[in-house]
């Protein structure tokens, strides 16, 4: 059961000064136990706002006992974090820790704070690496990242490593009572090791930050607290992290589950951590909803290809858009594509050979003549001369944005989007014009042919194809059934009743004049 919290300040009129001054006083409160202790300020009364919980006026005084004010219940609210949710406290306690009088454990809260602090510290500054990155990249127009950028990528590397290095100790230590926010920002800290490294993506790593953020919202929604600790959280955490999510925030159950999924696979880190014994949420499973993948007919794509659009932006962006109908290339990669992506193939043909951002794993294939002029097309765009791209490719939200457009100029009732596309690539034109499976695999990056299966789920036009060739192999042209040259045919006459019934009375006098 979690405990609440409540910190207000007051004025000890009993303890007025000489010269009118009154003391504040500090109260905690925690379920209903009460305690209290000075803020070694003091003001006359006409200064302060109870209801306000501060002073009044813009004095350099009244700014000073302000801010104090606010750092000391944010203070207490990080000490009372801290504390594991199964442990009782009372207010008097608290505030023995607050005042550093309970040495062993308020060394833990102050290392756990500060490996917390230098966590966020190294996230920020990253962010602040990749924002300069990007400037860069598009003032030199170069290729390459430039090497005071990947020097200090380098630096920041060594910093990671040397920062969990000095961790261990307290990382290690079993009396140390870990907590979901030790665990996260653990993992946040491998992962960003790991984008450094070149083995994971800045994309999702960022969906790493908005999940610890999202977790974040949950313990101070549902517990009212800013952390828990790890051994305590049972598995209706799961439960009440999936109705916050779907109730509470209206995210549909996909999107939900990806998030426990998420949130269980930081747990595992834990337990491989040796800070816990088991995951708690092992027994939940995450079950997901199958979503209808939409794709293209090939009769759409034809109406997308032949529309002419007075826009120019317009039609840069169908010209993308049925280049990924046709290579099934997400929106990252073909953002990515690089002369240097364009290859010779076995086969003398050109090809495209790049790594799937999202997973690393290798994405190449022949390209089809539509792919080829679209690329031929684009050659001498300023945008792709400028930047040494191969394709004029917008933001993904204005790309989508332009996509909307398309599809009503067009009357394509299905939404357009990169992933529409990436979907008419694997099912309308591989699937439907029996590329394999596994080839339809390899093409589209997946880690597994289980993957692809999701994205290319069979059509009817696909099934129609295949049971009209197994129609022709058992039937011939004809509607009997061709076994050994020989034809079997259903009588499609249904017999006379009157004339039944009679056969079946006959039947019945034969077995009567031939009884006992």
């Amino acid at each position: 059961m979690s405990k609440v919290l409540s910190v207000r300040m007051y004025l000890k009129h009993q303890k007025k000064d000489t010269e009118g001054k009154v003391p504040i006083y500090v109260q905690v409160t925690i379920d209903g136990d009460e305690d209290s202790f000075s803020l070694s300020r003091k003001l006359f009364p006409h200064e302060w706002s109870q209801g306000k919980q501060k002073c009044i006026g813009k004095s350099q005084e009244a700014l000073l006992i302000n801010t104090k004010i606010t750092k000391t219940k944010g203070d207490l609210t990080a000490v009372f974090d801290r504390i594991a949710v199964q442990e009782i406290v009372k207010a008097k306690q608290l505030i023995k820790l607050y005042h550093g009088q309970d040495p062993d454990k308020e060394q833990v809260i102050k290392k756990d704070i500060c490996y917390h602090q230098k966590n966020l510290s190294i996230i920020d500054q990253y962010f602040i690496l990749k924002t300069r990155e990007k400037k860069v990249l598009k003032l030199l127009h170069s290729n390459s990242r430039p090497e005071s950028i990947q020097e200090e990528k380098q630096i920041m590397t060594k910093n990671i490593e040397d920062f969990l290095q000095q961790s261990h100790s307290w990382m290690d230590d079993p009396t140390v009572d870990k907590t979901l926010m030790d665990a996260q920002y653990t993992f946040l800290l491998k992962f960003l090791y790991k984008v450094l490294k070149g083995t994971a993506s800045h994309e999702t790593f960022r969906k790493w930050i908005s999940t610890k953020n999202t977790f974040v919202s949950f313990l101070k929604y549902r517990y009212k607290v800013s952390d828990q600790s790890l051994k305590s959280i049972p598995l209706k955490f799961a439960v009440d992290l999936h109705e916050y999510l779907t109730l509470t925030h209206s995210i549909g159950n996909n999107a939900a589950m990806k998030y426990i999924k998420n949130l269980k696979q930081v747990i595992d880190d834990a337990v491989v951590q040796g800070w816990l014994t088991q995951n708690p949420f092992e027994s939940f499973k995450c079950t997901y909803v199958d979503p209808e993948r939409q794709a293209l007919t090939l009769e759409e794509v034809a109406r997308v290809i032949d529309h002419d659009f007075a826009n120019g932006r317009l039609a840069e962006v169908r010209d993308v858009f049925v280049f990924c109908c046709f290579t099934g290339f997400a929106y990252q990669e073909v953002y990515n594509l690089r002369p240097r992506d364009l290859i010779i193939g076995i086969d003398g043909k050109n090809w495209m050979n790049t790594n799937r951002n999202k997973t690393k794993n290798p994405e190449f294939l022949p390209l089809l003549p539509i792919a080829e002029d679209i690329i031929l097309k684009y050659r001498s765009h300023p945008y792709c001369i400028k930047y040494k791209k191969l394709l004029p490719v917008n933001s993904n939200q204005r790309f989508n944005e332009y996509l909307k457009e398309i599809g009503a100029l067009c009357g394509i009732e299905v939404e357009l989007t990169t992933h529409t596309a990436r979907h008419t690539f694997a099912t309308t034109i591989a699937i439907e014009h029996d590329i394999p499976l596994k080839i339809v695999s390899v093409m589209l990056g997946h880690r597994t042919q289980r993957t692809t299966e999701i994205y290319a789920r069979a059509s009817k036009l696909a099934i129609s194809r295949h049971m009209s060739t197994l129609q022709e192999k058992l039937f011939g042209k004809g509607r009997a059934l061709q076994v050994n040259k020989r034809s079997h045919p259903i009588e499609t006459i249904l017999p006379d009743k009157n004339k039944t019934k009679k056969v079946h009375s006959a039947n019945v006098n034969f077995k009567c004049e031939n009884g006992s």
